[in-house]
This record gives C-alpha cells, structure tokens and sequence, in this order.
C-alpha cells in the first residue's frame, strides 16, 4: 500500500500503526566506545533525607529515600553511573509526580544500561560534568525524562536546586503548580553524548524512548547524537544547547513546553552517524546556536492518526546544516514530517541565520493520505544554501523520471521536498532570506502524485535567488488529477545559469500552477548547454504535458531582463525533447514580460535553442499569448521571442509595448536561426511535424523598429496551416537594414501586415515586407499589406533589391494599400501583388495631397544651401538640430502636401543662458553621405538655406520645393528637432 514507500524516503520500514522497525535500517557502526563507569553514590547533601541505592540482585538497583516536597521528590548523588547490564530504577511513592536528582561530584555519568522510574512521574537528572548515553542505554519510563547537564534548578520562591553549590538548597515552601528552570552559568559548556540504540546489530540497543504522549528532553552546553535512536509515541522531544542564561520548564499535561526566552547565548547541537528521532503525533524542537544533521541522521514527524500532527521546530542563533547520507546512501539525513491518517501534518519551521542544505541532504513535509500535508517553513536571515548530489542525478530524478511515470513523492532528495501521493493535499514550501542558492543538482520540488493538489512554492529573498543546475519545481504527476501549486518569487537579483530550471507542469489531468517573477533589479538567464548535457533548456517554465490539465499563468517583473546563450522563458502546451516531440497537453497559459530593458542574444552551445522566450503549442490544444511591456527591447545573434504552433493548435497572439525601441539584429552563428519576434506555424528544423494549426498574430507598439542583419518579424505559416497571421506595427519610424517584416504562407493564405508609421518608413539592403503566399509554389492567395504613413516617408535605395510584396503562386495575388507623403528611392516594380498563375492583386498608393496626375515624389537632385538667419532664437538646453530636404519631383507648396527626407548631418546652435540669445547668420551644414534619387546621386557639398521663423522650436512640416541651382527658402516652419 502507498503508505509502504515512506520506507523508501529514508531507508526505513514503518507499519501501519505508525511504529518504526528501527532494526531494518542497516549501519555500518563499529567499536562505539566503552565509557568506563562507576558505582552511584548517594551524596550527604540531604541530609536525613538522602538518597539510597538499594540492591535488588545482580542486575537491578532500587532508589529510596530523597526530600519529599508536596508531588517533588529531590534525590542527590556524588556519583551517578549504570554499567552495561546493569538497571537503575527510581522508587515512586504515592502522590509524587516529578523526580529531580542532581550530581554534585565532579565526573560526568555513563548510563550504559537502563535507568527507569517505578511509577508514572517525571524524572529530571542534572549532571553539570557531562552525560553520556551509551549504546546499549534504555528508559524504562511511563512519565517524561529530561537529561540535563546544567547547573542547576531554578525552583518557585528563589530557590535553586543546584549541582556545583549544594548547601545553598532549601527545601522550604516549593510550589510545582508553576513553572521551573534549568540555570546555565556560562562555564565551560558540559556535554551530553548520546549513543542510545546506535548497535544497530545488537538487540539489546533499542531505541530511547518514553511513555506515550510524554516528554523526551536533552537540555546540555553541547548536544551530541552519535548514533542515537530516539523515539517518541504522541510525545515531544526537545533538544536545546545553551551556554548561559535559563531555560524556563513550563508544567504540561503531559510533561512541560521550553522556553528559551532567558537564554543569553546558545552552544551546538549535532546528529551524526546515522542518529534519529522520530515522534508519531508529537513535537520535536531544537534550539542552539549551531544545529548539524550530518551522516544520514534524520528528524521524522509523523502524524498517522485522527488528529493534527505537531510542528518540528529547528532554531539556531547562526547556522543549520543538514548533510550526508548514510554508509549505504540510502538514508538522508534531513527533516521530515510525514502525513498518512486523516489529520493534517505538522508543519517543518526552520529559523536561523544561515541554511546549507548538501550532499543528499533533504527537507520534507509530505501526505501519504486524506491529511492535508504540513507547511516547510524556512525563515533564514542571511542564506539559505542548497547544493545537491550532481545534475545527473538532478535531471533523471526531477525531468527524466516524471516523464516515465517511474518517480514518486518517496524519490525526493537533494533539497526541500513537499507533497501529495494520496487525496490530501501538499503543504506550501516558505523561504525567506537574504540569498538563495541552489547548485549543483539540488532542488525545490512540491508536487501532486494524486487526487491531492500540489503545494505553493513562496520565495522572498531581500538580496538574490540564484540557480546554477538546479531546480525549483511544482507539478502533477503523470496521469494524476490533483493541480500543482504555484510558484511565487520576489527578490531583488534572479539568476539562473547552466541548466537552473524554474517549472510548474502538468502531466496528468490537474492544472499546472501559476508562476510569478517579480526580481525589482535584474533577471539574468544564461547558458543552456547541448542535449547531451540538459534535457530541457536553462529558464523558467510552465507546461502542459501528456494530460488535459490547463497550464498556467507566467508573469515576469524586473528592472533589466537578460537572456543570453540558450536560456528561455516558456509556456508551452506539449513539449520538445532532444529525443521527441510529445504532442500531448492541455491549452497553454499566457505569458506576460515586464521589464525596463529586455536584452536577448545567441543561442545554446550547440546552437540548437534559441535564447528567447515564448508561447508554443505542439498539441491540439491552442498556445497562450505572449505580452512584453518594456522602454528598449534588444535581440540579436539568433534569439527569438515566439507565439508558435507545432501542432493543430492555433498559436497565440504576441503584443509589445517598448516606449523607446524595439531592435532585432542578425542570426546564429550558423546563419540558420534569424533573430527575431515570431508568431509561426511549423518549424523548418522539424519537417517531420504535421502542423496544421495557425499561425498567431504579432502586434508592435514602440518609437522605433529596427530590423537588419537577416533578422525578422514574422508570422509565417511554414507547414500546412491555413493562412499566416497578422502583423501591426505602430512606431514613429520603422528600418529595415537587411531585414523583414513576413507574413508569409508555404502553402496556404498569406497574411495582413498593417504599418502605421509616423515618420518614416526605411527598406535597405534586400528587405522586404512581404504578405507572400504559396511559398513553397503551391496554393493560397497573397494577404494584405496597408502602410499608413499619411505624414511620412517611405525610403530605398535602387539597386539594393529592397520589395514590398503580396504575391502568390497558384492563388490570387493580395492587396497594398500605401499612404504616405512621398516614396524616395524605391522602384515600382518592386511593389507588386502578382500571382504567377492566378489573379494579381492591386497596389494602390495614396500620396498624401498630391493633384491628380502629378509624379510622385520619388528623387533628389539638386544641392542646395542652408543658413540660419538672424533673429532665430534657441533654448539653452538647444545644442543643435537637424535639417530635412525635399529635392525635385515634389508637389505644389500647400500646408498639407509636403514631405521631407534628411540628408544633412547636425547643425549646431549657439546655445543662449536667458534663452532668447540671437542666432550668428552664415551657419551651415554638410550632407553627411550620399544620398540616391532615381537617377542621380547627391554628392556631400556645403548647403545652406535661409530660416525666416523667429523660434528655432519644432514646427510642423512645410517646405517649398527648390528651383534647380537655387538655394531652398523656408518661409514659414520647418521640422527642426532641438536636442
């Protein structure tokens, strides 16, 4: 039964009522020490009332005697020691509920056999010189035991029953109905050394252990568990190492909570050689300065019952270190809480300065049952540390494995583990530092394996996450219906590099949960390295896969986003392998980037992916929309942002807002991957997909567009799919060096570009803008091309066979639609909406204001002078500005049928303190480069021309259009941008 794989999270076997068979966990202890011991030896502190060692026979000892007080009674010795073999046993006369026994010589105690209370009280035995629990040591108890190495007692009225300075006790009015202390006094801190149960092979080395729901406490100046096995039934068990100060005992039903509040300054405690604890039903806490679980020792909670389970409390001054694992590496040593019944599981809290979690360590808060699982809550200052066993191991368990359907909830390791494998539901995972680090193959995994729904991964760290081959992860599992929990980070910095993953998937019929970023500097995302090496590439994820489960939302916010070298941000229905396409999954989610500057460049090492982040369907199923909102974005070398489609599902839509600009530069090393915003159907390196879904649509929003160096916006159909999508761009000025605008059809409709351009519109260099259908000289008709320019220009150069074109093949050619002032430099012939065999379509160009009849105007061919005349006022900010020319062709002057194009470079300005200081006439200005008309070439020659305006602000556009060998007047305005 499922309750049967806990034995696999830690090596051990626990039967269905909740006891651990601690004999089937093999150790490789040899030769634990043999503690020397001596006899126990009453002291004469009591006086009359002092304690007796009665013989029983050879083995047993009885002891009588001690001060009664009200339900106390005290005992006092000058030595306290059980050999091996040997039992101890505390009489308990009527009405007496707790024992306190003191050791005031000046050797510690060896308990190396059984030390037991005849009766049900509780027994508190304090030895200021060392304790040390022996292999074979046993507790014989109904009531609580706590073992102390403090000084002494602080009692109710004043008194202190004390170790090192026993005459000064009186025993006078003592009141137990409140609460008492364990007084630290600074000295050098005494230890207790447990090694209770650690002869794994041995049947006399049995767990240390109390009465049901009772208390197990070790309060020393140093804890040490070499070994130990400590079990506690509905019971808490408390470790605390303190080097001065009080630690309070407050009376319980069962016993009495610890308080640390009096506590000054803290000492050690540590678990190693494959020491335990484990409670069922009950509270473990411990509290020192530093806490290490080392060597395969873990802490287990384990709640089977009706009832909520307690929480396991572990708070350290500076550090905690979980590490190791057993011999065998079958047991980690780590925290765990574990649900199976139908009450919910205690929560896992962690509070400290610093957390390493390494070697195979591992946190677990994990339901087995209808219980709710525990929350795993981490609170550390300044770090949190989690380095696991390798990213082998990191990829088979967490990527390789989930695909198969052969991992479950028992396989976490290497990291914080949460989770459901029954109907209830995981408990949330909390960190909240400073710095989180996770490396070399550890991991954040809360996942759903059944009906039972995933918990949340909650991240805040004040200073960075970092992720280095590692992961975090939420999820459902192969087949399952529970949804997986989300994951929610905020941070300053994030950076993930060398196959650092952050995923929330589904596989089965339960959604994948939401993932939100919110990284207030910079999200870096760098380097995915070759197939061989990663399976899927380095980034942030939310996936749908094999199952009907919804994937989930994606959000993004930082200052700088940096994507370099193959790293993506995704949100994918279906999946792409090295291996294979799975073409199973739910619909997409949507994935929404905001950022003031996104940077995206280059590919993986092998070229292969493509830095970038997207929305891609390989399914049925439809991708989600992709939305950027960002002042500059950049991508170059071969990068890509996508909404795509590899299956029958339609792709999503992509929108970008960039206030400042929007650059795409060049290709892949290999030439093969242009750099670019993409919004396909199919994939060229992937002819064997059937891709019969849409292509989305890409709709830009920014100041400027630069496209050059082979890169693209494109919404092209490359397969089967019906038509290619749309594409609007609005921009105060588009260019085109090498580049394209595409929405192109292999063998279906072509699609609709839109460009609404304020300024001007730049084709170099073989560019294009292309609704072309039939690519692949098959059917489909040309889509439609509308360039809105009303105010400004269209620009090419001849004979750098720049086009815009609608064509088709088989089917009817599309639609152009331009409006613009003026088209410079561009043959008609290379604006066409043809079809080689069907119907062309129609090219229709509007020049805004032109008479009917008059040429466009299409050249420059005069030179011409500029000059600034007197009385031309500039700001002080003005430094210079920028003149614009129109040369002949032009139509009649009229306020609203003039355009102008720039050929000269700056032109500066006297700058002026009051702001009203008079321009010197005479300025001039020089053509910056050669600039071509139709047929002639406008050589750099000194121009000048006269400026009658009074301010040298910017003006709306109007211009006389120059005589041959004459210098341009400007009567009235001119666009003349002051910077």
């Amino acid at each position: 039964m499922k309750f049967g794989l806990l034995a696999q999270v830690l090596g051990i076997t626990i039967c269905l009522g909740g006891k651990v068979n601690f004999l089937s966990v093999q150790s490789a202890q040899a030769g634990v020490p043999v503690w020397g011991s001596a006899s126990t030896i009453p002291d004469n502190t009591l006086g009359n009332e002092r304690s007796i060692l009665i013989p029983i026979n050879s083995r047993v000892d009885h002891i009588g005697g001690g001060a009664q007080r009200g339900s106390a009674l005290f005992h006092s010795f000058l030595e306290f020691n059980i050999p091996e073999g040997r039992a101890v046993y505390f009489d308990n006369p009527p009405g007496t509920s707790i024992i306190l026994s003191r050791v005031t010589g000046n050797n510690p105690s060896h308990l190396f056999g059984t030390l037991g209370v005849l009766g049900d009280a509780d027994l508190i035995f304090i030895n200021p010189n060392d304790i040390v629990l022996g292999p074979n040591f046993h507790s014989d108890m109904k009531g609580s035991f706590l073992a102390s190495t403090a000084d002494g007692i602080q009692l109710p009225g004043g008194n202190q029953f004390s170790a090192t300075n026993p005459q000064s006790f009186s025993l006078l009015d003592i009141d137990f109905d409140v609460r008492i202390g364990l007084v630290f006094e600074g000295g050098p801190p005494a230890a207790i050394i447990n090694q209770a149960g650690a002869n794994r092979n041995s049947e006399a080395s049995l767990p240390l252990q109390v009465g049901p729901e009772q208390n197990l406490a070790f309060l020393g100046g140093e804890v040490l568990f070499e070994g130990s096995r400590v079990f506690s039934k509905g019971g808490s068990v408390e470790i605390g190492a303190v080097a001065e100060g009080t630690v309070t005992l407050n009376p319980t039903e069962t016993g009495w909570n610890l308080g640390y509040e009096g506590v000054e300054s803290f000492s050690d405690i540590q678990l190693s050689k494959e020491a335990q604890i484990d409670t069922e039903g009950g509270e473990i806490q411990l509290q020192g300065r530093q806490i290490l679980l080392v060597d395969g020792s873990p802490i287990i909670s384990h709640n089977p019952g009706l009832e909520a389970g307690k929480d396991v409390i572990i708070r350290a001054k500076e550090k905690v270190v979980i590490s190791g694992t057993s011999v065998d590496g079958q047991v980690p040593s780590g925290l765990l809480s574990i649900t199976s019944g139908i009450g919910s599981g205690g929560n896992l809290l962690i509070e400290t300065e610093e957390l390493e979690v390494t070697n195979g360590g591992t946190v677990a808060a994990v339901t087995f049952g209808p219980g709710r699982g525990g929350d795993l809550m981490i609170y550390a200052n300044k770090s949190v540390k989690l380095s696991g066993t390798g990213f082998g191991d990191f990829q088979q368990t967490y990527l390789e494995f989930p695909l198969a359907g052969t991992v479950g909830l028992q396989d976490g390791k290497n990291g914080l583990i949460s989770g459901s494998s029954s109907s209830g539901s995981g408990g949330d995972t909390v960190i909240e530092t400073g710095k989180l680090t996770l490396e070399n193959g550890a991991v954040v995994w809360n996942i759903a394996f059944d009906e039972g729904s995933g918990g949340n991964i909650i991240i805040r760290a004040s200073d960075s996450v970092e992720l280095e081959q590692a992961g975090l992860i939420t999820g459902t599992a192969l087949a399952q219906k529970g949804d997986a929990g989300n994951i929610d980070i905020n941070t300053l910095q994030l950076n993930i590099n060398e196959g650092g993953i952050i995923i929330s998937a589904t596989l089965g019929e339960g959604n994948s949960g939401n993932v939100s970023v919110n990284a207030s500097e910079s999200i870096e995302i760098l380097r995915t390295q070759s197939a061989a090496e990663q399976l899927i590439g380095t980034g942030i994820f939310v996936n749908t896969t094999f199952g009907s489960g919804k994937g989930g939302q994606l959000s993004i916010e930082t200052g700088k986003l940096i994507i370099h070298d193959g790293g993506v941000i995704v949100n994918n229905s279906g999946a792409s392998l090295p291996s294979a396409v799975i073409a199973l999954g739910g619909q997409g989610g949507d994935l929404t980037i905001k950022a003031d500057y996104i940077e995206i460049v280059g590919t993986s090492a092998n070229g292969k992916v493509s830095s970038g982040f997207g929305t891609t369907t390989f399914t049925d199923n439809n991708a989600g929309n992709l939305s950027i909102a960002t002042a500059k974005l950049v991508i170059g070398d071969g990068a890509r942002i996508t909404t795509a489609t590899l299956g029958s599902g339609k792709a999503g839509t992509l929108t970008i807002n960039a206030t400042e600009s929007v650059e795409l530069e060049g290709t892949s090393d290999d030439s093969s991957l242009p750099s670019g915003s993409v919004a396909t159907s199919g994939r060229t390196d992937l002819p064997e997909l059937v891709v019969t879904g849409a292509s989305g649509d890409i709709a830009i929003f920014t100041g400027q567009l630069i496209i050059k160096d082979g890169a693209e916006v494109s919404v092209a159909s490359l397969d089967s799919g019906d038509e290619a999508g749309e594409i609007e761009v609005v921009a105060r000025t588009i260019e085109l060096d090498d580049g394209s605008i595409k929405a192109e059809a292999r063998s279906g409709e072509g699609g609709n570009i839109r460009l609404q351009v304020q300024d001007s519109l730049v084709l170099r260099n073989g560019s294009k803008v292309s609704a072309t259908a039939g690519t692949a000289r098959s059917g489909g008709d040309g889509g439609n091309i509308v360039i809105d320019a009303g105010e400004g220009f269209i620009i090419a150069f001849p004979g750098e066979d720049s086009e815009i074109a609608a064509n088709a093949f088989i089917g009817d050619g599309g639609s152009i639609k331009i409006k613009v002032l003026g088209i410079l430099g561009i043959d008609e012939s290379k604006i066409t909406a043809i079809s080689e065999r069907g119907v062309d379509g129609e090219v229709n160009i509007d020049l805004f204001g032109n008479n009917p009849g008059e040429e466009p105007l299409n050249q420059l061919e005069q030179l011409v002078d500029v000059e600034l005349i007197e009385g031309c006022q500039v700001s002080r900010r003005g430094e210079s500005a920028q003149f614009s020319y129109v040369g002949e062709g032009g139509s009649p002057p009229a306020p609203e049928d003039v355009s102008v194009t720039k050929v000269g470079s700056w032109l500066s300005l006297p700058r002026s303190e009051n702001d009203s200081e008079q321009a010197v006439s005479g300025n001039t200005f020089n053509v910056d480069e050669d600039v071509e008309g139709d047929n002639t070439v406008l050589q750099s020659e000194t121009v000048a021309s006269t400026l009658h305006s009074n301010s040298c602000r910017t003006f709306k556009k109007h211009i006389w259009k120059p005589k041959p060998q004459q210098r341009l007047e400007i009567f009235k305005q001119i666009d003349l941008s002051i910077f």
